[in-house]
């Protein structure tokens, strides 16, 4: 870079000397290193302001706005929500009358524009509590015979493309377990109902919900109570447990798993009902499980019962399907028993009664495969996706 030229005209020492100069300077000399730079007149930069001090108010001021209007759009959000959820409510609730008439009031509340009607009706909601959908009629299936469901502590049938309600739920009695009669006459069901004592047990009071096994008509009426659960003793209240009924082609004798006609027993294992009498009795099986028995299914025959036999393998579960045989169809609390291969489950009869439809477990999951009943050996693997159970 050139140096710019003396005041006196001259020039600077020569490399290596004394530069700057520590003598006498000209006057009128600006040291290149040290002074500001130079700019043409009317260009010089324009100085940085001083900051100016803001009032230490401001802040919180503007934090408490901002908060005082993000908790007004909120609660503006919120009741417009409920409004809305409100309206929604009051429409899916409303009669079918109340629709009608609404409907032909104004063409737009039916989903009708300009008076044309839709080809494709929307889904009708018949209950806000359970949000029943149903389809259009053209895409309802067709249910050849009956099935029996729960939902919400209720038992529903569902036969043709119509659904039915059979029991009505509330806050102390629930339902489930439905199975029909052989003869399709009745259906079978556990009804819990919740019962609080009386200073009956030692401690104070106790909630029990008693599940007594209870017999209807098709379509729901005519309820009766088969086995009662409940125990009056010395001890005060209590009951046995009662679950998974099959019941008898005779329809005199239905399977269940429960711990015994006094609620005493360690575990729950297979137990027979008298369905006149409703007396308890225990199956005699030589083998005492170490984890119980469950998932009754009487044969199509009524002579035989084939259920789980829930074993242990160390600290690993070993459940087994087990086949007992009643000595009569009139006595199935005593008779022998047969004791199919380790890793199966939850058995289901063929009509013929030569197979059964077992869960075949194993630690990635659980696949329905078909197996002998008379030697328990697999004849058709159905599923190997390790996320299929209860086949029927």
């Amino acid at each position: 870079m050139t140096r710019p030229p003396t005041p006196s005209g001259g020039s600077y020492p020569a490399a290596g000397s004394n530069y700057p100069p520590t003598g006498p300077v000209t006057p009128g000399y600006r040291d290149p290193r040290s002074a500001p730079p130079l700019y043409p007149p009317g260009r010089e930069p324009i100085p940085p302001r001083r900051p100016r001090r803001s009032s230490p108010l401001v802040a919180p001021m503007l934090a408490l706005l901002g908060l005082v209007l993000v908790g007004g759009g909120s609660l503006w959000a919120m009741g417009f929500l409920d409004s809305t959820l409100g309206d929604a409510a009051a429409e899916a609730t409303a009669t079918p009358d109340t629709r009608t008439a609404l409907a032909s009031a104004d063409p737009l509340a039916s989903g009708e524009p300009d008076g044309t009607a839709d080809e494709t009706p929307e889904p009708v909601i018949d209950d806000i509590d359970t949000a029943i959908v149903e389809p259009p009629s053209d895409e309802r299936a067709n249910v050849k015979g009956s099935i029996l469901f729960t939902r919400s502590g209720d038992i529903w049938a569902v036969s043709g493309t119509s659904l039915q309600r059979l029991t009505d739920s509330d806050s102390v009695q629930s339902d489930a377990y439905p199975v029909w009669s052989p003869d399709g006459k009745s259906i079978y069901f556990v009804r819990s109902t919740k019962k609080v004592t009386n200073k009956t047990r030692p401690g104070g009071k106790y909630t029990f919900y008693t599940p007594d096994l209870m017999r209807m008509k098709p379509d729901g009426s005519n309820r009766k109570k088969v086995f009662n659960s409940l125990i009056k003793d010395s001890r005060g209240l209590w009951f046995s447990h009662v679950a998974q009924p099959s019941v008898s082609s005779a329809g005199n004798n239905i399977a269940v798993v429960s711990d015994g006609p006094d609620g005493s027993a360690d575990e729950v294992t297979l137990h027979i009902i008298d369905a006149k009498s409703g007396r308890l009795r225990k199956v005699a099986t030589p083998t005492q499980p170490r984890l119980g028995h469950n998932d009754p299914a009487f044969s199509p025959d009524g002579t035989r019962i084939a259920f789980t036999y829930n074993d242990d393998n160390g600290p690993d579960g070993d459940p087994r399907v087990a086949i007992f045989t009643c000595r009569t169809k009139s006595n199935c609390s005593v008779g022998k028993v047969k004791y199919l291969k380790a890793g199966y489950a939850n058995p289901s009869w063929s009509p013929d009664g030569k197979l059964l439809a077992v869960e075949a477990t194993g630690g990635t999951g659980r696949d329905i495969v078909l197996v002998s009943a008379r030697r328990g050996d697999v004849r058709v693997e159905l599923t190997t996706d390790g996320d299929s159970f209860a086949p029927e």
